[in-house]
């Protein structure tokens, strides 16, 4: 059945080929087969990157309500308003999901995060960019992760990079990975704001108790970090090395900093051709 294809097609943890750092700040590798690569950018990462549950259930909701009713007596004209009806609601929420790699790399690391790291990221940033006003503070995943069995406030930041360099130039300058997470720890305010613009999303969803959970734990300065790297070249630990010794003075008990490298098998020019939506 349908289950079934979508956990063939979920995003595995990978082989774990190296670990760095201590428990409060650490770098871990992961390599993702060609087949596994394959499956998952076939499978979850399509279905995720293009919103394609939501688009399905908000049509099935709107062509419920709204088809089928409030037409016109006359039978013909009723089923071409109808049909007509039915193409624009189509239309209408068709994905307008971006395809540069490093969007598709986004949503790589928010699968991963939540299939293996148990993070949640129950409103996705990207329907904030692709509005033509979009103005949030600039971090790329903001969602929910349960610690230890308590649920704090999740914060990711993702570079994806083909550097043979190691580490990659993406972790350097003040668009790199390291300083963005840095400013993340260090500013109270842009912290704030991202865990404001959430909890106005959460107010009327099933999650908003898991929301307020997170905000007691922020309260006590509780909360969770990531840096993910997607990379299509062989694992080396000298890619988050340089990450976790930058970082580290930021972690302790109650702040966790995790650097994870996923090495992808299939490269990141090939992506947008898996992710594309069927014509």
């Amino acid at each position: 059945g349908c289950g079934l294809s979508m956990s063939k097609g979920k995003l595995p943890i990978g082989d774990h080929v190296y670990t760095c750092g201590s428990r409060e700040c650490q770098g871990n590798g992961y390599v993702i087969s060609k087949k596994e690569c394959e499956e998952a950018l076939l499978g979850e990462v399509r279905s995720k990157h293009h919103s394609v549950e939501e688009l399905e259930a908000l049509k099935k909701q709107l062509l419920t309500d709204l088809c089928g009713t409030g037409f016109s007596s006359e039978e013909i004209q009723a089923a071409i308003e109808e049909q007509a009806a039915i193409e624009e609601i189509e239309a209408t929420l068709s994905s307008f999901a971006p395809l540069e790699p490093w969007r598709i790399g986004e949503t790589i690391a928010e699968c991963w995060l939540e299939n293996h790291r148990e993070c949640s990221f129950p409103w996705k940033t990207q329907h904030d960019i692709r509005s033509l006003k979009a103005s949030l503070p600039g971090t790329d995943l903001v969602g929910l992760s349960n610690y230890y069995g308590e649920t704090r406030f999740a914060f990711g930041e993702v570079k994806t990079s083909g550097d043979h360099n190691s580490p990659p130039q993406v972790i350097y300058g003040k668009k790199g990975l390291n300083y963005q997470l840095e400013i993340l720890c260090k500013s109270d305010k842009q912290r704030r704001q991202l865990i404001q613009n959430l909890g106005l999303r959460a107010k009327k969803e099933a999650w908003f108790s898991k929301y307020k959970e997170a905000f007691r734990a922020h309260i006590f300065k509780r909360c969770c970090y990531w840096g993910v790297m997607l990379r299509d070249t062989l694992a080396n630990v000298n890619d988050l090395q340089k990450s976790v010794s930058e970082l580290s003075e930021f972690s302790s008990k109650n702040i966790l900093i995790e650097f994870v490298a996923l090495y992808m098998e299939v490269p990141i020019p090939a992506w947008p051709s898996y992710i594309r939506e069927a014509s």
